[in-house]
């Protein structure tokens, strides 16, 4: 069964003395020769400091941006050819400053990392590469500190608790770090949370909450004081182990029954409200492409059993597992399992659950954008809770705007052709161009538009959770249509737009068909042309074809995510990884500005 882990369990053992090669390999583990190499020792630190937190994440996040502003500048004077050979260094050097920046702050400002290192289709890789160790290697507590906790909480020494504790951490992330232990004569992993990592965090929260109550009056956007109830609410939850130890109950008991799903098992006289025991496993990390090539997984498959399990938590259990960044997500080769491997969740310190009219909204919502009903996805959003309630003159003419952009968005939509590579952060900008010109000709402004809708209170963690899923997903099966394996959990709830799907399914189908029994009329005429000397490749009509296809699948991204509810929650991400100091939220940022 799982590792507990503060976000990952690495591959190898861990001893007092360092890292040490693991144990030999069970039937269905990875064997030595296929691991990847030992890692570093986790550097043990003091606990960081709580002085001047925000002002030394702005002065990171100020000094990456510059970075970038001062490259633009360059780059219009040395020309496209110098900024091409020093881009990829550029992202590099900025990741490794939001990386060391980070490091330094510690405490939620790690949860912040983790989700830009996984966010594959936004951030450039050089930069995410960079802040890949704070899944599950950032710095850990002295074991002094440890035996401290395990005696405030248990009542007793690691000695008399187990028989063996190694005193080096196996891994170590935002709120706590692992401990490999044995009890009863199998191995266990012992999490343990930091010191002083609950006076960190109300910091923290004290300090998004600030950005956020100023962003709200800013932009006029409402519904952001619950979205930061709603984030309060889990960071607590996840500092009582106590919850994370009912959520595995509750919420991976929902998913335990789905074929070669696994979920932990907690040991229950071994943990309180700041330490956690549970079973040891050896697994991969679902983000180590080389690992699992190296084990013969099939990425495609994992991928899709990620989408298909999480269709079961979102739209069928309407609770989730709320943290999937790469460390928490693990892969252990097992022959017997399907597809030749389990995946194993970790870490359900972060769930979240969805009112029954999110959930119904986020099936109609991809019910109408499969359908091409405009109509059904602007009624979504409301269904969801963004369309404010007192609905004014302005109002109403912001809602048609979105229906507007929406129809004829959906119009080049084709279902059968969405691939998970098609979502990136230049076409979202691009059609954020677009929506924004709109936006000028019938009038509208930002205020405008952030009035008219509010953040419903449970949609920033599933917001964060998708970026995460979708980055994993990507980085693993970049060509995968994800609405094909989500669309059994959807249909469901999605009620009568289900056969407007299936007809547009349908009629794609019969194209297809059509195209395929004219293949060889065409291919006739085509080869006599060539004989004539009279064939013409008009390639031009093609690449608008391509172009047009690319661009309808671009604006479905912006229509979910930036028209509807996009300058809400561009500015409330923005907010929060501005604070977090990575500098990753500039650009959309200026976007807004600059309208």
């Amino acid at each position: 069964m799982p590792t507990p882990t503060p976000e990952s369990p690495p591959i190898l053992a861990a001893s007092g003395d360092g890292l040490a090669s693991a144990p030999p390999p069970l039937p269905g583990e990875v064997p030595p020769e296929q691991a990847p190499a030992i890692r570093e020792a986790i550097e043990i630190a003091r606990p960081p400091s709580q002085r001047f937190r925000v002002l030394r994440a702005y002065a990171a996040a100020l000094r990456i941006a510059a970075s970038y502003l001062a490259f633009r500048l360059v780059a219009k004077v040395r020309g496209p050819r110098w900024a091409a050979r020093n881009r990829t260094a550029l992202h590099a050097r900025n990741g490794r400053r939001a990386h060391d920046a980070i490091l330094r702050l510690r405490g939620l400002f790690i949860k912040a990392g983790q989700l830009a290192s996984a966010l594959t289709n936004f951030l450039p890789e050089p930069f995410r590469d960079e802040l890949e160790g704070l899944q599950d290697r950032v710095p850990a507590n002295a074991f002094a500190l440890v035996r401290e906790r395990l005696a405030d909480e248990l009542g007793a020494t690691p000695e008399a608790l187990f028989e063996s504790v190694t005193e080096a951490p196996v891994a170590s992330a935002s709120l706590a770090q692992v401990h490999r232990a044995r009890l009863g004569g199998r191995d266990v992993a012992l999490k343990v949370q930091h010191a002083d990592i609950e006076a960190i965090a109300e910091l923290d929260l004290r300090a998004i909450r600030t950005i956020l109550r100023a962003a709200g009056r800013y932009f006029g956007i409402r519904g952001l004081n619950a979205q930061m109830d709603e984030i309060e609410a889990v960071i607590r939850a996840e500092l009582d182990f106590r919850q994370e130890a009912a959520n595995v109950e509750a919420v991976g008991a929902a998913i335990r029954d789905l074929p070669g799903v696994e979920v932990p098992t907690i040991v229950p006289g071994r943990s309180a409200q700041r330490v956690l025991t549970t079973e040891w496993v050896d697994a991969i990390r679902a983000g180590d492409l080389a690992a699992l090539d190296a084990a013969g997984i099939d990425r495609e498959a994992l991928a899709r059993r990620l989408l298909d399990t999480y269709g079961r938590m979102v739209f069928a259990e309407g609770a989730y597992h709320a943290d999937p960044h790469p460390g928490n997500l693990l892969v252990r080769p097992d022959p017997e399992a399907p597809d030749g491997f389990a995946l194993v969740f970790l870490d359900f310190g972060a769930v979240a659950r969805l009112t029954p009219d999110m959930r119904r909204g986020l099936a109609e919502m991809v019910a109408g954008t499969l359908a091409r009903d405009a109509g059904r996805v602007t009624a979504a959003l409301g269904l969801m809770g963004f369309v404010a309630t007192d609905a004014s003159g302005v109002d109403q003419a912001v809602i048609q705007l979105v229906e507007n952009i929406n129809r004829e968005v959906l119009q080049g939509i084709d279902p059968s052709e969405f691939t998970l590579g098609d979502i990136g952060m230049a076409q979202s900008l691009e059609q954020q161009r677009i929506a924004f010109d709109q936006m000028d000709q019938l009038n509208v402004s930002i205020r405008d538009l952030a009035g008219a809708f509010r953040v419903p209170r449970d949609w920033i963690l599933l917001e964060r959770t998708a970026l995460l899923l979708v980055g994993l997903c990507t980085s693993l099966a970049p060509g995968l249509n994800p609405f094909t394996v989500v669309w059994p959990y959807v249909e469901p709830l999605a009620g009568e737009a289900a056969p407007g799907v299936r007809r547009a399914i349908r009629d794609r189908a019969l194209d297809e068909l059509r195209l395929v029994a004219g293949l060889p009329r065409r291919i006739d005429r085509v080869l006599r042309e060539a004989e004539a000397g009279a064939l013409s490749v008009r390639s031009p009509d093609v690449l608008a074809v391509g172009d047009r296809v690319a661009a309808s699948v671009d604006r479905l991204t912006l229509t979910v995510a930036a028209v509807g509810l996009g300058a809400l929650a561009t500015t409330a991400s923005g907010a929060w990884v501005w604070v977090a100091g990575i500098g990753a939220g500039v650009a959309g940022v200026s976007a807004l500005l600059r309208r």
